[in-house]
């Protein structure tokens, strides 16, 4: 996936750059940058025609190269180009006519379509300008190219267009915002832990990839009527093939985060019930304690029970569709219904089983232990009778003995 990071000066580009290539090693940026062709006096607001265009250029030739399938960062893009020439032509600046404006238009298209996402820093919520004697540190300048870049985001927010983005054939814009940490997190909804695109979007760039390829490819005057169907069939069934392989993937990522979530819901149930029977411990506790944690536990037990019924059924399910999807004759999916019924059964009924065996297992302790606290009762009474007897049988010697 080509990525690039956009945004006015001091917005943080390069840290959250960075810290991506730290987080997706996969990636890489290319080791010659835009900033060799600025000098010091003609950089940021101080830029002129010159230089701009220079830069443009070199961004989209050095994009050209590379495809969906690179995983490839960059620090700026043709979007930044764009944005401060608008700015210096708003500013009347040498040079910067709306005719040259018209001309970089075109050519940011065309670098716009070697990029997949460009993430967009802004200055929201980010603290005073530092100056490290390379970026722009005039405030006013940085605000109000900010402002364009977040105007040009909103207008594809609410317009689904643009026109610095060619149609049908656009990068993904982004908006990041927080620290350079939430930033990360707000990219992991777009990037897998692998570094590919989630979703729709990585299935369109390599969907346009493939018809880039066809479309050049069918540009050859001398290929015969049979050459150019074969290539539209092999184009269409890559793209049928991607498409069934997204549909796949997607099913998979949902069923791990599923799992997850699953394990994360068992694994509290479990520590419920561990940290009650640890409570029931305790010598010291009273009856009506002792009760009242035996009734919480059988609340916990049955939840675990709830819940691992749950999952188990959740799984029946899975297999159950898998094995009803491959099924090639009526008589096959009849015996997996069949089958699927009585392992449904078994499931709801160990449940069942597990769960009265709790409420009886619960029953019978909070009867010995009623027995206990009755026998104790009794024990301290017979002790208390025997002493009174002792006492008046003393009594009674002394009488006698007087």
């Amino acid at each position: 996936m080509r990525i690039a990071f956009s945004g006015a000066a001091c917005t943080g580009k390069t840290t959250t750059l960075n810290a991506f290539l730290q987080r997706w090693p996969k990636y890489k940026t290319p080791t010659t940058s835009y900033r060799q062709l600025i000098s010091e006096n003609k950089h940021s607001k101080n830029t002129d025609k010159k230089v701009q265009q220079s830069i443009l250029e070199f961004m989209v030739a050095q994009q050209k190269p590379y495809t969906p399938h690179d995983k490839i960062a960059y620090d700026r893009c043709p979007l930044d180009n764009i944005v401060y020439s608008m700015w210096a032509f708003d500013k009347r600046k040498k040079g910067f006519t709306e005719d040259y404006i018209n001309k970089a238009i075109g050519l940011v298209q065309e670098g716009m379509r070697s990029l997949d996402i460009i993430f967009l820093t802004t200055r929201d919520l980010m603290g005073p300008v530092e100056n490290n004697k390379v970026r722009e540190t005039d405030s006013q300048y940085i605000i109000e190219t900010d402002n364009l870049f977040k105007a040009i985001s909103k207008q594809i927010q609410t317009t689904g267009t643009s026109p610095f983005f060619p149609p049908n054939d656009s990068p993904a814009l982004i908006e990041l915002t927080g620290t350079t940490e939430e930033r990360l997190e707000q990219i992991s909804m777009y990037v897998t832990p692998e570094g590919d695109m989630y979703g729709e979007e990585r299935l369109a760039a390599e969907i346009e990839a493939i018809t880039k390829r066809k479309d050049n490819e069918l540009l050859n005057t001398k290929l015969t009527a049979d050459e150019r169907k074969r290539i539209e069939l092999q184009a269409a069934a890559e793209i049928k093939a991607l498409k069934d392989q997204a549909v796949e993937e997607e099913r998979q990522r949902q069923q791990q985060l599923t799992d997850i979530a699953n394990e994360a819901a068992i694994t509290e149930a479990e520590n419920n019930v561990a940290k009650i029977q640890k409570e029931l411990e305790d010598e010291t506790l009273k009856t009506d304690q002792k009760i009242e944690l035996l009734n919480r536990l059988q609340e916990s037990e049955l939840a675990l029970i709830a819940e691992r019924e749950r999952v188990a059924l959740e799984s029946l399910q899975r297999e159950y569709t898998e094995r009803k999807k491959n099924a090639k004759t009526p008589e096959e999916a009849l015996i997996i219904d069949q089958w699927y019924a009585g392992e449904k059964d078994k499931i709801t009924q160990e449940s069942a089983a597990k769960e009265t065996a709790i409420k009886e297992q619960t029953l019978q302790k909070t009867k010995e232990i009623k027995s206990q606290e009755l026998a104790d009762i009794l024990d301290k009474s017979r002790q208390a009778l025997n002493f009174t007897q002792k006492i008046s049988d003393l009594g009674f010697a002394i009488f006698k003995n007087t």
